[in-house]
Formats: C-alpha cells, structure tokens, sequence
C-alpha cells in the first residue's frame, strides 16, 4: 500500500472516529504467496491488491412492533439505543445510515452484514432496509442472526427451538439473499451457506449458524471451499468457542456446555429449549476451521451476536498453537460499532506468482500490521494522561502562599511578573 494510499485511509478513518471503533489490516506478504502447498493458485498482478470489507453486525432494526406480541420484548429493547461513542441516544435506522454512508466514504469492496440486521422477521422492517440497501454501488453479503428470523411467544407453535429459521429466511429474508453479492461472483443459491469472490484469489464464505449448529450440508460446503485454489476470510453470525473466550454457552458455538441445561433464554423468549448437547458436526465444522486456519488458507473470522468487541486467536488443529489467524467479534451497529478489515497482496511486479495455501507453523513476521481499539479505555487513559499533565505543571509553577508578597490565589493562565522587581512594582 502506498504511503499516499495509507495518508488517504488514515485521513477518512480521522473523519470517521466517531463511527469506527476497529480497524485489522491483514497482510499477505511475500512468504505467504510463495509458501509451498496444496491447492496451488496463479495470481497476476501488476500493482498490490488492497481489499477492505466492512463489517456491520447486529443492527436490530425494526420499523415498529408490527407483529404484537411476538415482536413487543425486542421492539422495545432497541427502540432507543446508546451510542458507543457520545453516550446519547440513537436509532437503529440511523446507525445504519451512517454505516452505509461509511462504506461509501472509504470505497470498501464488500459490505458483510454479519446477522440481526432486523429484530424479528417483519415484512415491513425488511423492505425498509431492502430499500436502503438497494441504494447502494458497493455490493453487500448478508448472513441471518438469531433474531432475524425469530418471534417470540410461540413456544406452543414450535416443535423445535428453530423451527422458524427455515420458513422465514425462505419467506421474508429472502430478498435480503437475492440482493447479496450483487456484481461479484459466487454462489448463493442456499441460505446456509454460500459465497462470493471479491477479488481473483479472495472468497468471503457465510456460514449460517445462526441456530449454533452446523449440518452436514454446511461442513461439506466449507470442505469444498478448502479444496479451493482461494484465500478465505469466513463470516458467520456467533462466535467460535476457542480457547481464550470468556463467553458463555449462549455466546459462542462449540460451547463445551451448551446445551439445553444452559439455555437459559428459552424462558425469557418464550420458546423450546436448545437439544440436550451439540452433534459432532459442530466439533468436526471447528476441527476443519482451525485446519484452515493452520494453512493459512483462511484468513480472518468475522462475527457479532455478543454485543462485544472481542478478538481470539484461532489455534491450529494439529498442535493448539496460535496460527496466526484470528476471530474478530465486532461490536453492534446500533450502538455505532463496525469493523474495517484491509487485506493487502504485494505488489509482484507483473510477474505470475503462485499463490498455495502454505502449512506454517509460525505466522508469517507482521502479518498482523495493526489493530486500532478505540473505546471507552482509551478515552480513560487520555483522561489520565491529562491529569498527570496537569498536576505535572502546577507544581512546576511559583507557589504562591500568604507569605509571599502576593497573596492572592494564582489562577491557571493569568499574567505573572517575570522578575522580584516586576512583583514589588505591580504591588505598589
């Protein structure tokens, strides 16, 4: 990336504090594309490709509670959200306005909506964001939260704590799925899972998992992904379990505790309980996800659904070490929050390069460039910084006590005599 490109970056992002709170910028360097491995992969390119995806999970918008009383709790919950930033209140609509208004600042590639871009599937709160969306240039890829296909109260109704997840992303999502990845290439003709090629040697793959499960449908998606020629940056809705997460069972997928002893949401959303435990196809979906991440042919995580800014390190499915990769939970849009990931390719001069999917041990020297945190710690420790400053430079100041020709308190900013001699003559 040029210095004038990083200067032009750095100087939207300035613009947008207030708005972006994280920014990962993934490099693939020179050792990554020519690392020896499976899956070889010719790229070509005569100048450095820069990608950047913007991630907006958990906006929970809704319109109005137009399908009472299943919509009422949620409804009212995000009726008047605070944002991150300036502690005010805020709407949902207009955190995703600025978000979208955002991705068209930056000029991102692919806008990945990670899940709860609505509260409950309603008709009208999805064609309200349809309508948005459709405005947009900058091709989008949506992946369904738990609470976008979800309405309460209808435990009677329900044979199963997901029953209506297939019905309403087949009902009103769908037209959220048909818009996804509007002039890119991919396949997403399945709700569960699908994906789109951002740039030649890029795929962004969506997992549906939504529910906290995988099928068997998923797993053998994500192997024929794997058994692509392509780099892979993975966007799902719930976090992974992985060594690190403090989360609980109903934060993350893979929890070694989830299940229906744990659910305890089932009686706040008036629902069926969770299944007694996870299948194996969850293990065996995280087994091939850390495999992938070992390669290096995976290169983030994306996710939301905790409301909590959070980054992991994926470990390797052979050895539990770091890999290198990381998962990256964002914080929700309706509070303000996204998160910008900028991949870089080097610059190969006009030579052909082969590109594999390498099996390191190690991850590659600054692979990770830079992560900028920006929350409420910082403005604590800007807060503290100020206050040593301060008390710093009043003590370096003449102490003015009652035994000093003047008397008078010294005020912060006020003109004093430079000299003994200025001091007698401004008291005479």
């Amino acid at each position: 990336m040029s210095q004038f490109r990083l200067r032009q970056l750095s100087d939207a992002w300035a613009q947008w504090s207030h708005f972006l709170y994280d920014v990962e910028l993934v490099e693939l360097n020179a050792s990554l594309l020519s690392s020896t491995g499976v899956a070889p992969h010719v790229l070509n390119h005569t100048e450095e490709v820069i990608v950047r995806i913007l991630h907006v999970p958990d906006t929970h918008f809704s319109k109005s509670s137009d399908m009472s009383p299943w919509s009422d709790r949620m409804h009212k919950a995000f009726a008047s959200p605070t944002d991150w930033e300036t502690r005010e209140h805020t709407s949902t609509r207009r955190e995703l306005l600025k978000a979208l208004k955002f991705a068209k600042t930056m000029d991102v590639d692919l806008i990945a909506l990670g899940g709860d871009l609505v509260n409950f599937p309603s008709p009208e709160s999805v064609n309200d964001v349809y309508q948005e969306l459709a405005k947009l240039r900058t091709p989008f890829l949506y992946t369904a939260g738990n609470h976008d296909w979800h309405l309460e109260k209808l435990n009677g109704w329900e044979t199963t704590f997901d029953a209506q997840m297939k019905p309403n992303e087949n009902g009103p999502l769908k037209k959220l799925y048909t818009a996804s990845g509007k002039g890119l290439k991919g396949e997403l003709s399945d709700p569960r899972f699908g994906y789109v090629e951002v740039t030649d040697g890029l795929r962004v793959v969506c997992i549906d998992n939504s529910n906290f499960l995988i099928d068997s449908d998923q797993l053998h998606f994500f192997l024929q992904m794997m058994n692509s020629s392509e780099f892979l940056v993975l966007l799902m809705h719930i976090p992974i379990y992985f060594p690190g997460l403090t989360w609980g069972p109903s934060d993350v997928m893979g929890h070694p505790f989830w299940g229906a002893a744990t659910d305890q949401n089932a009686e706040v959303e008036e629902r069926q309980k969770w299944p007694l435990e996870a299948p194996q196809l969850v293990r065996d979906f995280i087994q091939s996800v850390k495999t992938a991440a070992e390669k290096r042919q995976l290169l983030a995580i994306l996710t939301g659904h905790t409301h909590e800014n959070g980054v992991v390190p994926v470990p390797c499915a052979s050895t539990c070490d770091d890999s290198g990769v990381k998962q990256f939970t964002s914080r929700p849009n309706f509070g303000g929050g996204s998160r910008l990931l900028v991949l870089r390719m080097p610059n190969t001069a006009g030579t052909t390069t082969t590109a594999q999917a390498p099996k390191w041990q190690t991850p590659p020297p600054n692979r990770w460039m830079l992560h900028v945190d920006l929350d409420l710690r910082l403005a604590a420790a800007a807060l503290l910084v100020f206050g040593i400053f301060y008390f710093w430079r009043r003590s370096r100041l003449p102490c003015r006590t009652g035994n000093s020709p003047v008397s008078e308190p010294y005020m912060l900013g006020a003109s004093e005599p430079k000299t003994w001699e200025e001091e007698q003559a401004a008291i005479c």
